[in-house]
């Protein structure tokens, strides 16, 4: 975590990556902000300890705040969002034909790797395995019906 100077506020970069998106994060009221973790996938990721304190506590039974969360170099490739979101949908729009997965053998940390990700893409989507080995796992995605 790095300190922006302005209370209630923190910045996150990942550590040890070849990529590097910087999140930014804003708490309101600032002082509910107690703590952010380093970005470390090694020690599980990203962490922010908040502490909302309601203005009476003697009668409030609601505590009001936010915490604000902004990813600037993060890209969004759906133009308009629509009423429900499918993957073959989703895979359909941007012409999706293959998915290539780190194997859990090769990559054991969450954050690389999911495990059993590919077996529920079988399950789920009936995605045939084109090509595996102890590294990685290719699943073909079936054509666009018209």
């Amino acid at each position: 975590m790095t300190g922006t100077g302005t209370p209630g506020e923190f910045s996150w970069q990942l550590i040890g990556g070849s990529v590097r998106p910087v999140t930014s994060g804003t708490v309101a009221p600032a002082d509910a902000l107690v703590s952010a973790t380093e970005y470390d996938p090694s020690a599980g990721g990203p962490a922010v300890q908040l502490v909302y304190r309601p203005a009476d506590p003697s009668v409030s039974t609601s505590l009001d705040g936010s915490l604000t969360l902004t990813t600037p170099q993060a890209a969004s490739y759906v133009v308009t969002v629509p009423p429900v979101l499918s993957a073959p949908g989703i895979w359909s729009q941007l012409g999706v034909r293959f998915v290539l997965m780190r194997n859990a053998s090769f990559a054991p940390n969450p954050i690389v790797a999911l495990p059993g990700e590919s077996a529920y893409l079988v399950r789920e989507y009936g995605l045939p395995i084109l090509y595996q080995n102890p590294e990685w796992t290719v699943l073909l995605v079936p054509s666009p019906s018209v």
